[in-house]
């Protein structure tokens, strides 16, 4: 694993890649950092030179002074791909990374050669869409977990984390609560949605595959938003995963990885 630094602007982005082959950006969701996929990252490495950031105020990318709107990280994934690539690469986001992976498909299709969307934050309601799916609610919850760790020994940190993320194997599980240690709380003083995802949908031009879950265990993406942002992007493949929730790739490793190898092909 390679570590580097890129400049977005006046911001310090902390860069890790892996591997070789076709080019594939990794965009982690809020709190978490570009170390926490690093299973998906040593998994994909024998035909992926992967590449996943820290987003700002994230991880070791540059603290905020104001949180970040989902147009700097559009910029700032479009100058990570600009300097690890020399022409389009595939894009898979989850979460808060998914919004920005569809956001920067639309405004940088020369960037972007096909897009992952991971249980991104779009739902059925217009008037949440630019803060999220309930988003105080979320945010509290965001809270309370983000105390819980750092409030704990550090000697119970990874019981913590086992107990809250009950399904997820052992492996993830050091890189999540890094993450929350490493995390800047002002992010959650803007919204993290990306923006009214009907609009994006339209914009895109690369193939998209929309990966979630069950909305019953927390997955965001119901089948009624599946279905829209398939009409609104022709260009799409859904996947669901009944037994998953929000984090699906975390709750269903082998098969989403299968499904995303599949729909990016072997990577050489």
């Amino acid at each position: 694993m390679e570590e580097i630094a890129v400049r977005s602007g006046a911001a310090r982005l902390h860069v890790r890649r892996t591997g070789r082959g076709a080019p594939l950006l990794l965009l982690h969701g809020v709190t978490d950092s570009g170390a926490c996929w690093g299973r998906v990252a040593d998994g994909l490495a024998d035909g992926f030179a992967v590449v996943a950031p820290d987003a700002r105020g994230h991880g070791r990318s540059s603290r905020i002074g104001t949180a970040p709107g989902g147009e700097d990280r559009v910029e700032d994934a479009a100058a990570v791909i600009r300097a690890t690539a020399d022409g389009p690469v595939a894009v898979w986001g989850h979460s808060m990374g998914a919004a920005t992976a569809a956001a920067l498909a639309a405004a940088h299709p020369e960037l972007v050669s096909r897009v992952v969307l991971e249980d991104p934050p779009f739902t059925d309601d217009r008037a949440a869409d630019a803060a999220g799916p309930g988003v105080e609610d979320v945010r509290r919850g965001i809270g309370r977990m983000l105390a819980a760790v750092r409030s704990a020994p550090a000697a119970d940190r990874m019981r913590l984390a086992q107990d809250a993320n009950p399904d997820w194997d052992a492996a993830e599980l050091d890189a999540w609560v890094a993450s929350k240690l490493q995390f800047d709380d002002r992010v959650l003083d803007e919204p993290v949605a990306g923006g009214d995802w009907r609009a994006t949908a339209g914009r895109i031009e690369a193939p998209v595959l929309l990966v979630t879950g069950d909305p019953g265990r927390g997955a965001i993406v119901t089948s009624s938003v599946a279905a829209a942002f398939a009409a609104l992007h022709p260009g799409t493949a859904v996947a669901r995963f009944p037994g998953a929730g929000h984090n699906v790739h975390r709750e269903a490793f082998d098969a989403v990885l299968a499904a995303v190898r599949d729909f990016l092909g072997s990577g050489n």
